[in-house]
């Protein structure tokens, strides 16, 4: 899969998460006085499952549907049948905006205890692959992968993944031309097993640019070490 879908769809979950804050926010500061274990006119706005079932006049939130939502029609307050909220105080620009948006992406609400972090584990099910949640995910959110890498980008990949410095030229050849069905699985078992970890690398990176820091005023500048050898180059 990816890596640049793998961060999409992080980036996601994360601007989802704090849409979800900022809603709950302004209900907390703007509505909760009345509408938590007050409920008054029967509604609370605590709950995701409480909104969705609405009040005496129905449901007061239509996930995906801000305008046909009944929470965002009495904070826009210009609703002809709807009742401005809150009364005496309308909301500022922003908190209405925020509430649309909100509800726009699907009024998430993560209750007490129900995120996946939270729910016990079950036994992996025949089929179940990292690539087949995200590619769920990706149908979910309307968006479509990018092209799997090339040979070349995947070779370079990997080795800095794993130890965190780039091939040289025989290495890169030799990985380029293993035309084994399975040669990306004997690349990472031989890196895994070379006893040269991303950390080496990032450790003489700093190394390498600290010498440097601490020599700059004598106009001395130390080669970059990569796996033992002496260079300036990758």
């Amino acid at each position: 899969m990816n890596m640049r879908v793998v961060w999409a769809l992080t980036l996601s979950v994360v601007a989802q998460a704090a849409t979800e804050d900022a809603a709950r926010k302004v209900l907390a500061s703007r509505c909760w006085a009345c509408h938590a274990q007050t409920a008054l006119g029967g509604l609370r706005l605590d709950s995701r499952e409480a909104m969705l079932r609405g009040g005496r006049s129905g449901g007061a939130v239509a996930p995906g549907r801000a305008e046909d939502s009944r929470l965002f029609q009495a904070v826009k307050r210009n609703h002809p049948s709807v009742n401005p909220m809150p009364p005496a105080a309308p909301l500022t620009l922003a908190e209405v905006q925020t509430l649309q948006d909100w509800i726009t992406e699907g009024a998430p609400w993560a209750e007490p205890g129900d995120h996946w972090s939270f729910r016990p584990l079950r036994p992996a099910r025949s089929g179940d692959s990292i690539d087949k949640l995200i590619d769920a995910a990706l149908v979910a959110r309307k968006m479509v992968a990018n092209p799997a890498a090339d040979k070349r980008t995947l070779i370079r990949r990997v080795y800095f993944d794993l130890i965190g410095l780039p091939p040289d030229e025989k290495e890169f050849a030799a990985a380029y031309g293993d035309q084994r069905p399975d040669w990306l699985s004997h690349l990472v078992s031989e890196l895994l097993s070379s006893g040269i970890s991303a950390r080496s690398g990032v450790d003489i990176g700093s190394t390498s640019l600290g010498m440097a820091k601490t020599t700059s005023q004598e106009r001395k500048w130390f080669p970059m070490r990569t796996r033992g050898a002496i260079g300036t180059g990758s």
